[in-house]
Order: structure tokens, then C-alpha cells, then sequence
């Protein structure tokens, strides 16, 4: 893994390339750039050092929740080499890491009270900051690989 991204936009540009649709203008496969899915991954593992990087101490339920969910989905697009939703790498995380359900299943919720309910408490918020960091770790050994 390199010790600096890619670029910053490097799984946006992806996604909108490749699932994207277009709706009206010209198709993004003319006004984006390409990238390809080893550079997706490798991206994806560097934003999940970035994340992990972070002070979470501070942030607000919301950005606790994004970090969570967000680091469920760079696990599972690595491990299983497939893109999928925040949804989708929740419920695949929750089932390989039970012991961790219950916080992947507040982020599920503070996601959808869009950050007015969840991770207000100092256990939830602590165990967040864990769960990051053990996943970023997870990311970092993989983007070596």
C-alpha cells in the first residue's frame, strides 16, 4: 500500500464509471476518468487508513456511523472483491464478526435517524473508535497483500 492515495476521487470516479447512469449530458464513461478495479481497491484501502487515522473522539454520531459502515464496506469489497452497499457490508460483517453486531447494527440506525438517534453514549462511542481502528488495521494488511 502506498503512503499516499491514488487520488482522493479515485472510488467515485470509479463508481460513477460503472454503475453509474446517466441521465441527461454526455455518458461518464467520455467525461470521466478511467480507473481500474485494482486501483478501486487500492484506493479503498487507503481511505480506510485515512478513516482510521482520524480523531473519533469528537465527532458527532453521524460521522461515527459513516465511519463504521464505511469500514464494513472496504472489508467486503476486499475480502470478496465485489462492490456492494453499506447495507449489504453491514449485514456480511455482522454475520463474520458477531461480537460486533450490535455496534454495526447502531451505525444501521444512526444511519437511518440520519445521526438524531445513537452513539451518544461514551461505551457506544469508545467501542466505535475500536472497531475503526481494528478494521483500518484489517484494510492495511490486505492492501499489502
Amino acid at each position: 500500500m502506498r503512503s499516499e492515495p491514488l487520488c482522493a476521487w479515485c472510488q467515485n470516479w470509479y463508481l460513477v464509471r460503472e454503475t453509474g447512469i446517466t441521465m441527461f449530458g454526455p455518458s461518464p464513461h467520455i467525461t470521466v476518468p478511467e480507473v481500474s478495479w485494482g486501483e478501486f481497491l487500492s484506493a479503498t484501502a487507503d481511505y480506510g487508513a485515512e478513516i482510521a487515522g482520524r480523531d473519533l473522539s469528537a465527532a458527532d454520531p453521524g460521522a461515527l456511523s459513516y465511519a463504521v459502515l464505511t469500514m464494513c464496506r472496504g472489508l467486503r469489497t476486499l475480502r470478496l472483491n465485489v462492490l456492494g452497499s453499506k447495507q449489504e457490508a453491514a449485514a456480511w460483517a455482522m454475520e463474520r464478526m458477531p461480537d460486533w453486531a450490535w455496534l454495526i447494527e447502531a451505525a444501521l440506525r444512526c444511519r437511518l435517524s440520519r445521526g438524531r438517534s445513537g452513539f451518544r453514549d461514551d461505551e457506544t462511542r469508545r467501542a466505535a473508535g475500536r472497531f475503526v481502528g481494528l478494521l483500518g488495521r484489517e484494510l492495511a494488511t490486505i492492501g499489502r497483500e
